[in-house]
């Protein structure tokens, strides 16, 4: 068994296990390889002649295992063929992982989680398994297909988890911690909150939020994740954890809060950025022009020529101060994540079936107490499909509502109250209109004030340090008209929606927006 607290020849950090860098290996690659005389060796040891990306996994990982350490023959071979080889360990029975993530583009990096030891006792104690079954994007779903076709239909969701991402996080914030020379008890504290950030994310995630955005707010509550819990308690014994300073830590307070600020934005954009990337190559929409949405985000992440969220790499601690040491790698990811707040985050096109079952179904349910609070931050998402199923007494109501027919119509305003003299207006005249509200709020500019290292090696926020930038980046954030209306008939709605609830929600709606 290969001895990884001696011979892991990337990074280690505790139970968690790094390969860094781009492991695809090109198909020449593999061809020079099979000519090699060493490798010729190696495929009549193992039966397997003419077949490199069987051969030298298996090679490999016979050598680990027998040795404990890498084979000889590896020096022979390139970076990136190590860094798949390495890869390829890690997924082999030789490793039991609690969680694996293989090659982030946008990150740089491989890792995977042992299932032993810390992260695993921390996220079985405070039940941060749970977040599997969380989307990490909630109800939002692909909006580059309406925009293609010009519709108004609702595309496919995003299956990315919130569980993946903590585990990421977790990850990120162990190599900043890592590289920074953090002492053994903060980073980890640091690597604990990582991992425990999001455990109050309720069924549906950011999508149910809204309907009380105080009651679920996972910072705030953090400190309730430690009550009326033996298991936690024995675990955080076990480790000599400091609850305060954990709570501190996810709030975003001092230099560790500062620290997992960093990994929490770039780690949510990387996998966010892929997802949404996924499948939407604009080289597939030749027939027709791809949207400009797409194209931004191709051109900025496919132009860099580098991992476009690898601050992890950038950062260091000066005078008790994080600095990122590298000002252009932070105006990229900066105007990256500003891209992706614009095209799907805050893409009215990405949010209709949010609304919908945010404001239909799931805010009525809270109001009337059928759904808590607790059983939202318990449940999973199957589980809140299935309640709403029942408060329908349908066994489809998520996608019946889904269906292209029912998408509202959008209208965006300068401010809320210009947007509700718009809906009095509407039902005024007509009386069966459904009408949901929503304002985005301004992207927090947190991000141009973390403070970046000049020619001269100086500390300077970076707005000072690179003005231009920063302009060009609070310019793509803000949004003059964010005030968001969304238009349903509710003839729409029948057969899918109970007329009991149709009547309530109409009563409702002229209440909140000043009818009665």
């Amino acid at each position: 068994m290969l001895d990884f607290s001696q011979h892991w020849p990337d990074v280690r950090v505790g139970d968690t296990y790094f390969v860094l860098g781009h492991d695809h290996v090109s198909r020449s690659e593999w061809k020079r390889i099979k000519q090699e005389y060493w490798y010729q060796t190696l495929s009549q040891k193992f039966s397997c002649t003419g077949y490199p990306e069987i051969v030298l996994p298996r090679a490999y990982e016979h050598y680990c295992r027998t040795r404990g350490k890498e084979p000889p023959w590896a020096s022979s071979i390139s970076p990136r063929m190590k860094r798949y080889l390495r890869t390829a360990w890690l997924q082999s029975d030789n490793f039991d992982p609690l969680g694996i993530l293989l090659y982030q583009q946008e990150l740089g990096f491989a890792f995977a989680v042992h299932d032993c030891d810390i992260i695993h006792d921390i996220s079985s104690a405070l039940n941060v398994f749970r977040l599997e079954r969380i989307r990490q994007l909630g109800f939002l779903h692909d909006p580059v297909m309406n925009e293609v076709a010009g519709n108004c239909g609702i595309g496919s969701l995003f299956e990315h988890t919130r569980y993946m991402h903590s585990l990421t996080v977790m990850a990120t914030a162990s190599l900043i911690g890592f590289r920074s020379g953090l002492s053994p008890r903060d980073l980890t504290h640091l690597r604990v909150a990582a991992v425990t950030h999001d455990v109050l994310t309720p069924a549906g995630g950011d999508s149910i939020k809204f309907i009380d955005p105080e009651a679920f707010n996972e910072d705030t509550h953090y400190h309730e994740i430690f009550q009326n819990n033996p298991e936690w308690s024995e675990v955080r014994d076990r480790y000599k954890l400091d609850e305060e300073l954990l709570a501190t830590i996810v709030r975003g307070e001092g230099l560790l809060g500062q620290l997992l600020d960093i990994a929490d934005k770039t780690s949510y954009v990387a996998h966010d950025v892929d997802a949404y990337m996924m499948g939407n190559d604009p080289r597939i929409f030749h027939y027709f022009k791809s949207p400009d949405s797409l194209m931004e985000i191709w051109n900025i992440r496919n132009g860099a020529g580098h991992p476009l969220c690898d601050l992890w790499d950038h950062i260091a601690i000066k005078n008790g101060r994080v600095v990122i040491t590298n000002g252009r790698r932070l105006a990229e990811f900066l105007k990256l994540r500003a891209l992706m707040f614009r095209h799907l985050y805050y893409n009215p096109k990405a949010r209709y079936r949010e609304q919908m079952l945010g404001i239909l179904i799931v805010d009525p349910l809270y109001r009337s107490g059928i759904v808590t609070r607790k059983q939202l931050i318990s449940m999973s998402d199957n589980e809140l499909y299935s309640l709403l199923d029942r408060s329908a007494g349908r066994g489809d109501l998520f996608w019946a509502l889904s269906r292209s027919d029912f998408a509202p119509e959008v209208e965006s305003y300068r401010d809320l109250a210009t947007a509700k003299a718009r809906a009095q207006s509407l039902i005024t005249r007509n009386p069966n209109l459904l009408v949901m509200f929503e304002i985005f709020p301004p992207i927090s500019n947190k991000a141009v004030r973390y403070f970046v290292q000049d020619k001269n090696g100086a500390a300077l926020p970076f707005a000072e340090a690179y003005p231009e930038e920063a302009k060009e980046i609070l310019m793509l954030s803000s949004d003059p008209n964010p005030a968001i209306l969304y238009v349903l008939d509710i003839k729409k709605t029948n057969g899918v929606i109970s007329a009991d609830l149709q009547k309530a929600l109409l009563v409702q709606q002229r209440k909140r927006i000043g009818l009665e």
